[in-house]
């Protein structure tokens, strides 16, 4: 059984947006059944700023730039269509969201009896709506006017296990026991309404589909190091910092904790004395060994302070979710840019000396825009965006293995 639900011809164009912390981005993206997926366009929109002037600003204009985004696609790269030829039609729409707009879980489930029982559809979606509900549920407290106010933005099963035995094609099978991870991950209501209708102004779509970039980078990871079947998957945004524990091949734990890039550029700004604009440009002289002597030692410290703390944020949720020590020993960090290379490399050099939580042979592996470039056809289109190359790679995933 497919991982996703949804089913692509042998080849379709679809436009994927891709929703971060602070900024928006958006391709039009051709996937076929039999190559590489091939980027047609390109935008990108950064609102990250927003956040300074309060949670009101920063949310109208996160939906603003999906209306600013859908409006310059429309204008740029669209034909129209329809009897009047007003209309602006996409196959298939992807929406991919990272926290802090969404909030993903996982669970496994274990169904056994004495008795043999086959698993045909009508189990499975039964199985999957029962625990879909479950953890949607578990994740929200216990207000039922608070509940109303969210809806389960996406819901896969990530792995399948028949009588302990890990399985892709999982019907029609006679079976005693049956477990299941599931993965789900819930929005606002009003915050999905705001962005479908941000986009539905300019564009329309026959049918719309939606993840979450933590599912990508898990499904990266598993495919693409299949020997590592435990490990931990980061991703360093503006605001926060996602965290996906992975054991067995499947979703164990998820969790963010507020320590973003945004809050390393402020620890910088502090220390240096210099306002945040500048900061990214004396990280950027810094890497490129533009810096005197002086200027570098100082910038070199500032990061050093900064990133400690985004450290000690990290192993404080890492002792509360695993108080045994058992954090698995690889680590991948996405590095969409110079500060998430810098703090994979500063957790590479100090070892997280000092903190018993993490396995003494553990292996940090940071993973960059080139990493990811075999997996989609070149053309000489240059998109430097780790998050949209990771949301292509799970969808042409699913649309191969829908293909087959």
């Amino acid at each position: 059984m497919s991982l996703f639900s949804f089913n692509l011809p042998k080849q379709e164009k679809v436009l994927l947006f891709d929703l971060e912390s602070e900024s928006l981005s958006c391709s039009m993206v051709l996937f076929s059944s039999k190559e590489k997926p091939e980027i047609l366009f390109y935008e990108k929109i950064d609102f990250g700023n927003s956040i300074n002037f309060g949670i009101k600003k920063y949310l109208s204009s996160m939906v603003d730039s999906f209306d600013r985004m859908s409006k310059n696609v429309r204008q740029k790269y669209m034909a129209p269509s329809g009897l009047l030829k007003k209309v602006y039609k996409v196959d298939s729409l992807c929406i991919n969201i990272a926290s802090p707009w969404i909030l993903s879980q996982s669970k496994n489930v274990k169904v056994k009896n004495d008795k043999p029982f086959v698993v045909d559809e009508a189990f499975i979606k039964k199985m999957r709506a029962a625990e879909a509900q479950d953890i949607f549920n578990a994740s929200l407290p216990k207000d039922q006017q608070i509940k109303d106010k969210f809806k389960i933005f996406e819901e896969h099963i990530v792995q399948i296990r028949l009588n302990g035995y890990k399985i892709e094609n999982v019907l029609k099978k006679n079976i005693n026991s049956f477990e299941a991870n599931v993965f789900l991950s819930i929005i606002q209501n009003d915050i999905l309404d705001k962005i479908i209708s941000s986009i539905n102004k300019n564009l329309v779509s026959e049918k719309n589909f939606f993840h979450s970039f933590i599912l990508s980078g898990f499904s990266f990871v598993r495919d693409a190091y299949p020997a590592k079947n435990d490990f931990v998957f980061l991703d360093i945004s503006g605001e926060t910092t996602e965290v996906c524990i992975a054991k067995d091949d499947a979703v164990d734990k998820i969790f963010t904790f507020p320590f973003g890039k945004r809050i390393i550029f402020k620890r910088v700004s502090e220390k240096l004395k210099v306002p945040e604009e500048m900061v990214k440009s004396l990280i950027n002289m810094k890497c490129q060994g533009n810096c005197d002597e002086k200027t570098m030692g100082q910038v070199e410290e500032a990061i050093d302070i900064a990133v400690k703390e985004w450290r000690e944020n990290l192993f404080k949720i890492f002792k509360e979710i695993s108080p045994r020590s058992d954090i698995p020993k690889d680590i991948f960090i996405v590095s969409d840019d110079e500060v998430s290379g810098i703090v994979g490399k500063k957790i590479k050099e100090d070892r997280l000396v000092g903190h018993s939580i993490v396995n003494d042979n553990f292996k940090v592996s940071v993973l960059e825009n080139y990493k990811f470039s075999p997996f989609i056809k070149k053309n000489g289109i240059v998109v430097d965006d780790v998050h949209q190359k990771l949301a292509i790679i799970l969808i042409d995933k699913f649309l191969k293995n829908n293909n087959g």
